[in-house]
């Protein structure tokens, strides 16, 4: 019968495993010292500022809003046509009841659309920008180091429609709360987050958990 192979304890977490063993295969620790190769794609804190995410909300988070012009427009057409024929104007009067609210209507839209795009959020492996404004600008930053918690959340809607709300909260004083709404693949987008912020408190060596 063969000789089953003898096994030593890892000193690293004590468990069994194989006599010529060089690296614990239930830690990853080397057991001969040497430290663990760094792997060549793993990102550092240190290099260059690169772009991670750049855009604006989905229109799936205006949703409500778009819906609510698409149905207030036909209720507002017809009720102008009748106010028209109430007041028995000529066709002209009838026309402009026609076009006005639907001038309106598509007015409406394109402020709905021009508030969706003020709001853009840019993503680096340093830090998070958000900027909002039509007329004037706001730019509101926060590094990643300073983030001590990262959250996923969706209501039933946001499924149904594809979209969902990142939190952060920061240690920062005029940003202790940061927001990233409507955006889409927002799973991918938030696992890429908490990627980076952690890469950024280990460089820092900030203690803390993400989740």
């Amino acid at each position: 019968m063969t000789a089953a192979p003898s096994t030593k304890r890892c000193p690293a977490c004590a468990e069994e495993i194989h006599a010529d063993a060089v690296k614990c295969k239930h830690c990853g620790e080397r057991i001969d010292g040497a430290p663990l190769a760094t792997p060549t794609t793993a990102p550092h804190a240190d290099e260059e500022k690169q772009l991670i995410y750049e855009g604006t909300p989905s229109w799936r988070a205006y949703f409500g809003s778009y819906a609510l012009l698409g149905a207030l427009a036909p209720v507002a057409l017809w009720g102008s046509v009748q106010i028209g024929d109430l007041l028995g104007v000529a066709w002209a009067g009838k026309l402009a009841a026609v076009i006005i609210p639907l001038v309106v209507t598509a007015a409406a839209f394109a402020v709905t659309t021009l508030v969706r795009r003020s709001v853009g959020v840019r993503i680096s492996n340093r830090s998070l920008e958000r900027s909002s404004g039509i007329l004037s600008r706001r730019i509101e930053v926060v590094e990643l180091w300073r983030i001590r918690d990262i959250t996923y959340r969706q209501s039933l809607l946001d499924r149904v429609l594809d979209i969902a709300h990142i939190d952060l909260f920061s240690t920062d004083v005029t940003t202790p709360k940061f927001e990233i709404a409507g955006m889409r693949a927002s799973r991918e987008l938030f696992e890429k987050i908490r990627d980076a912020i952690e890469i950024q408190r280990q460089s820092r060596r900030v203690m803390g958990l993400i989740e």
